[in-house]
Parts: C-alpha cells; sequence; structure tokens
C-alpha cells in the first residue's frame, strides 16, 4: 500500500487528470491537504490547510510514501520552508515539487523597466527554493515551468553531475511522476 499526500491548489482539469491517473494505480491511498476542499470529490481524504501551515502540514505527512506538491510563485520561499520542515525526519519520503515559474520562463519574458525590480525578486525566490531544497538533504524533484520551451527538471540525484537544469521536451506535470515506476522516472 502506497501512501500519496497530494498538497497545494489544484484546477479542476489538473484534479481529474490526478484522480485519473491515481486510479489506475494498485494499493493507493489518497490524501489532499488544500485550502480549497470543496473542489475535491466526497470520497476523497482532505485535509483543509494552508501550505505554510506547519502543524496542519506535519500532521498531513504522517506516514506519507509520496508527496506532490503545487507551489504558490507568490509564496515560494515560505512554502519550500514550511514543506522541508514538515517532512518527517525518519521518513523516506518522495518530495515532487511543482513551480509554476523557471529561471527560463522569467529570463525570457520581455518585461518593461518597472517590471524588472519584480522580475529579480521572482528570480531570486526561485533559487532560493532551489537552495534550500538542495541543502535539506531530502529525497527530492523540482518541476519548474508550465510549457515544453521553460520546463526544467531538478532532482537531489543531479546535483554532483548537473549543475543546471535538465530542459524537458514537452511540459511536465505532477502526475507525470505517477505514471512510471522508477525511482527518477523525469531525468531526461
Amino acid at each position: 500500500m502506497q501512501n500519496i499526500l497530494l498538497a497545494g491548489d489544484f484546477t479542476a482539469n489538473q484534479i481529474e487528470t490526478l484522480l485519473t491517473t491515481i486510479k489506475q494505480m494498485l494499493a493507493v491511498t489518497l490524501t489532499v491537504y488544500t485550502k480549497t476542499p470543496t473542489t475535491w470529490p466526497k470520497e476523497i481524504n482532505v485535509i483543509s490547510g494552508e501550505l505554510t501551515d506547519l502543524s496542519g502540514l506535519t500532521a498531513a505527512m504522517v506516514d506519507q510514501d509520496l508527496v506532490l506538491t503545487q507551489f504558490d510563485a507568490g509564496q515560494l520561499v515560505s512554502q519550500t520552508e514550511t514543506v522541508l520542515a514538515a517532512l518527517p525526519v525518519s521518513n523516506q519520503a518522495r518530495l515532487v515539487v511543482a513551480s509554476p515559474d523557471s529561471i527560463l520562463s522569467l529570463t525570457n519574458r520581455p518585461v518593461k523597466w518597472y517590471q524588472q525590480h519584480h522580475q529579480r525578486q521572482r528570480l531570486a525566490q526561485l533559487r532560493t527554493s532551489e537552495q534550500l531544497l538542495g541543502a535539506s538533504g531530502v529525497n527530492f524533484t523540482m518541476l519548474q515551468g508550465q510549457t515544453a520551451a521553460d520546463m526544467a527538471i531538478y532532482t537531489r540525484a543531479m546535483q554532483p553531475e548537473w549543475l543546471t537544469a535538465v530542459p524537458a521536451r514537452r511540459p511536465l506535470q505532477l502526475w507525470d511522476y505517477l505514471t512510471v515506476t522508477t525511482p527518477w522516472s523525469l531525468v531526461a
């Protein structure tokens, strides 16, 4: 029996796709930690809370084998810190996080002179989040971006070999991680 925790806010299409993928898996117990519990079906165990609520997230992560987290671009650093603090130290849970922004999407987008400060702040938050994950020692995969042109994948296993992101050939979603059974299925 594999225990999977989905944490964060998901759109209706993401929910439908995630549920379809999980229903095809054998022996899976799904728990959802979100601030909008009304969008999930009643048969799913849903815990209401914010990704920055350490006590609620810690309780939700008990006995989880896989944690899939959808970060919000505006609270990237605080959510990363909370998720890392909430992960049980003794548990060997795999952590998969998705960020809507990537270094590529932020730097390739043309900005006006008055938007440069905001762009630099978002780049700094993204880099800080990467550094926190890398220094944590947690078994993680980080998906950045939303399109094939700006998608990048970081894993703990890749740190010694590659110092930069690995570009993807198509946009990857959290449910793509569920469809392949190898431990580091998203390595290009």
